[in-house]
């Protein structure tokens, strides 16, 4: 698999104000296709840090991309970072200016100068289009490694890669390695005791060429993916014997969170739900309808916080 290296840069990142998504995303869709994150590096809005960690990716991997830092506020200094590493000059590109104008006509929005600041891309910079902001992402190539510029808001990156990056970087690249993989979601054990049932039922023969990690969340599921880029027939042997031995605990052969799966189950045994809650002051009615297609079995909630309202409404 073909080695690419991840920057992001934000001070929300580093003061833990906004969480790192982007990263996951990234990481998910570039394996899917023959690549891999091979370094994370997560700096503030450092135009001059930036440009050193630019510098330095060049000479380590072929493929660098980079999240956040181009919108139009004073710390969104990604590309002013750029063209200090590359050593061009900023200057106003056509495709940005007109993509701004656009959106701006489009949403009665007026082009202030702080809008207009995301016009401004390093010389010989590549626009990628961006249909859900004002920000166009940029490539940039350099001797021996291909530059992606993209925006830190979700609801961007995620069609930038799927419909741009990605596209591109499998043309340029023709990765030949694939990687395979299974996933399960658990409920009712722990990690250890699920590591002890990998060990009960996978030998260490075929492990040699497995990755395997493990993602506890909060709600008690644990993700398992099994996953190799080498033999596809081993996963496919690993999937038949987790199978069998992780039966009773298996929640869902992908990713999903227990409220996906509770409504996932109520659907297909065509069952209703009803909630009543306490201390929980609506969490759990809220994180079943916040699930498309709940409200084909949730039928309501009562919220009964204080011991009248219990014995009036629920009869405790």
């Amino acid at each position: 698999m073909i080695k690419i290296a991840l920057l992001l840069t934000g001070n929300e990142l580093m003061s833990g104000c906004t969480l790192d998504s982007n990263s996951a995303t990234i990481a998910q869709q570039v394996s899917k296709h023959g690549f891999y994150i091979a370094e994370k590096i997560t700096i503030g809005d450092n135009p001059e840090l930036l440009a050193e960690k630019l510098r330095i990716v060049k000479t380590l991997y072929p493929i660098c991309i980079v999240n956040g830092g181009l919108g139009p506020t004073s710390d969104d200094t990604t590309a002013q970072a750029a063209s200090r590493a590359f050593q061009q000059p900023l200057q106003v590109h056509p495709k940005a200016q007109e993509h701004l104008e656009q959106f701006s006509q489009q949403y009665q929005i007026p082009l202030n100068q702080a809008n207009l600041k995301q016009a401004w891309l390093p010389k010989n910079a590549v626009t990628l289009p961006n249909s859900h902001g004002t920000a166009l992402g940029f490539s940039y190539q350099e001797t021996g490694c291909l530059y992606y510029f993209t925006p830190g808001v979700p609801e961007e990156l995620e069609p930038m890669m799927t419909q741009s990056i990605l596209p591109d970087l499998v043309q340029r690249f023709s990765p030949s390695l694939t990687l395979h993989s299974i996933q399960f979601s658990i409920f009712g054990i722990g990690e250890s005791i699920l590591q002890t049932q990998i060990d009960q039922a996978l030998s260490k023969e075929l492990l040699k060429n497995l990755n395997l990690s493990t993602r506890v969340h909060s709600s008690g599921v644990v993700s398992l993916q099994v996953s190799s880029t080498e033999n596809p027939r081993r996963v496919q042997q690993a999937h038949q014997l987790l199978q069998e031995s992780l039966q009773e605990w298996i929640l869902a052969e992908k990713e999903l969170s227990l409220e996906e799966n509770i409504v996932t189950l109520l659907r297909e045994q065509q069952k209703t739900l009803g909630i009543a809650e306490s201390c929980t002051g609506g969490l759990l009615s809220s994180k079943i309808t916040s699930i498309g297609g709940s409200s084909q079995c949730f039928l309501g909630g009562i919220i009964s916080y204080s011991k009248a309202m219990k014995q009036q409404q629920l009869k405790m």
